[in-house]
């Protein structure tokens, strides 16, 4: 698919995202194109997949602080994005991207912005790479879709609400690497049973868990229970029984 064609169907449902200068002469591919660095010639002779060139469109949108709209992935029967040559997801970036299914963050971001997925509720897969330290307020929330997170172990911060009505994840394992959980950072994840939380955890704010009725075992690694029960901003919204301190 051509930016033309891209270009021509989003025109067809009212809509019209980016200028043709995104790509310049798209239908060349030109190494010249910054959206292209690290392409290999072999990879730009490819035909072009729908995926592929919105990934390009997402990518310069996010890239510049814009907000994709999932009117522009319905335009074009879009699902999944691969974004490119960025080091910033920003505030609202896809936030209410109904259509979006997966995301696939480069090695160069170090910030995940408040709402960025947030209502992205078919979500069900996003990776976060090694690069990321933030986690920003609500960056997932209501992802109801997400089945699945995995937190590397580069992130430091959890912001509120981040993960809030996550329905669909059933475990987290929050890395030794966060040193603060947010404000009802997992609350609402009604289906989450399990949780294993870092020893570098120094802080969890209120009600972090609150709401999620299926939590069965909250673990903390390397801590004494009274170190647990002594952490700012105790309790977070779970019953105490639940808790155990493990020495793993």
């Amino acid at each position: 698919m051509t930016y033309h064609e891209f270009k021509m169907k989003a025109e067809l449902r009212g809509i019209c995202p980016v200028p043709e200068s995104v790509f310049g002469k798209y239908r060349e591919l030109s190494l010249e194109n910054e959206l292209l660095e690290g392409l290999s010639l072999d990879e730009l002779r490819k035909p072009a997949s729908p995926d592929s060139v919105f990934s390009l469109v997402a990518s310069y949108v996010v890239g510049t602080g814009g907000r994709v709209k999932d009117e522009w992935l319905e335009a074009v029967g879009v699902k999944n994005v691969s974004l490119t040559g960025i080091d910033r997801i920003g505030n609202d970036a896809f936030y209410g991207c109904e259509s979006l299914a997966s995301v696939t963050i480069p090695e160069k971001v170090t910030s995940i912005g408040s709402w960025a997925f947030g209502g992205c509720y078919r979500l069900t897969s996003v990776t976060i790479p090694d690069s990321v330290t933030s986690i920003e307020e609500r960056a997932f929330a209501y992802c109801s879709g997400l089945t699945s997170v995995t937190i590397p172990g580069s992130v430091t911060s959890i912001g509120e609400e981040a993960f809030r009505s996550c329905r669909g994840l059933t475990s987290v394992t929050i890395p030794d690497s966060v040193t603060n959980v947010g404000w009802e950072a997992f609350a609402l994840c009604t289906n989450l049973t399990s949780v294993t939380i870092g020893n570098g955890v120094a802080s969890i704010g209120k009600e972090a868990f609150y709401g999620c009725k299926k939590l069965s075992e909250v673990v903390f690694a390397s801590k004494s229970l009274d170190d647990v029960k002594s952490m700012k901003n105790h309790p977070w919204g779970i019953d105490e029984s639940k808790i155990r301190v493990s020495s793993v």
